[in-house]
């Protein structure tokens, strides 16, 4: 991505150098020619290149994919990035130290629609912290279709079904957030759980059916998880997750099963 974009700088340097103003990328392509006045915390205020004694625009950096000033210099107000010669310094300031990417959205509310095809819903709401390196997560599973083994898309290799539960999840975040991070992390989850016998297959019209016997249990369970995050768009986010551990059914047999549990979340970031 960052090759793409030094492409992109280069291409119109040259260009740039002929005219006496700046010029402002935003990340969907368009581009701002303009005079800029202040770079802050959050905006960048400008005026327009073909009026320049008129009105003051203001945008938001975060929207800003590349800045090219007037003297050739340019810089990138999303990622920070070490200083290797003069060249490289904004004519605002200079730019500080190598830091993770900082533009990112710290709540995460999603949907994970393969949960459908085993018969529940999975909503889950993630807050990261604000060094993007640590984020609680609260997956809710709600069970529908639970009469039977066959009322519910794709059943179970294992002939069970979430009636529901509530998740708690600790993830970590080793290199910080980019737009395509690398996430681990622990969860345990506990709820209630629907557990299919077959009790026998018999003959009817149009071909063999099974019977099953039904016996509902609340079970507790641990995952180490293992996935990534992409940051799909401004205020859409995608994860991927795959934990595996031990579930624990809490009933009289008190059995325990390995357990993996794939998560694909898609969903809305603020």
């Amino acid at each position: 991505m960052k090759t793409l974009i030094n492409i992109l700088v280069f291409t119109v340097l040259a260009a740039n150098l002929c005219f006496a103003q700046d010029e402002i990328y935003k990340k969907n392509g368009e581009k701002i020619e303009c005079k800029i006045e202040e770079i802050g915390s959050e905006k960048i205020k400008y005026h327009k290149s073909d009026n320049i004694d008129g009105p003051l625009y203001s945008i938001y950096k975060k929207d800003v994919l590349v800045i090219i000033y007037d003297n050739g210099n340019y810089e990138y107000p999303n990622v920070k990035e070490p200083i290797k010669t003069e060249e490289q310094k904004s004519k605002f300031g200079e730019i500080e130290s190598d830091e993770p990417y900082t533009d990112f959205n710290r709540n995460f509310i999603s949907v994970n629609p393969l949960n459908l095809f085993h018969g529940n819903v999975n909503f889950a709401y993630r807050h990261l912290f604000k060094n993007g390196k640590v984020a609680l997560r609260f997956p809710v599973k709600i069970g529908f279709g639970n009469d039977d083994n066959v009322s519910y898309y794709l059943p179970s290799a294992i002939d069970q079904k979430v009636i529901g539960s509530l998740e708690m999840d600790v993830l970590f975040y080793p290199a910080g957030q980019h737009l395509v991070s690398y996430v681990t992390g622990l969860g345990i989850e506990g709820g209630l759980m629907n557990i299919f016998y077959l009790e026998k297959s018999v003959f009817v019209a149009g071909g063999l059916e099974d019977e099953y016997s039904t016996t509902s249990s609340p079970y507790a369970s641990l995952y180490y998880y293992n996935g990534f995050s992409i940051e799909a768009g401004k205020n859409f986010g995608i994860s991927v997750l795959l934990g595996l551990g031990p579930k624990k059914f809490l009933d009289v047999d008190k059995r325990t099963e390995f357990m993996v549990n794939f998560s694909f979340n898609l969903g809305y970031t603020f």
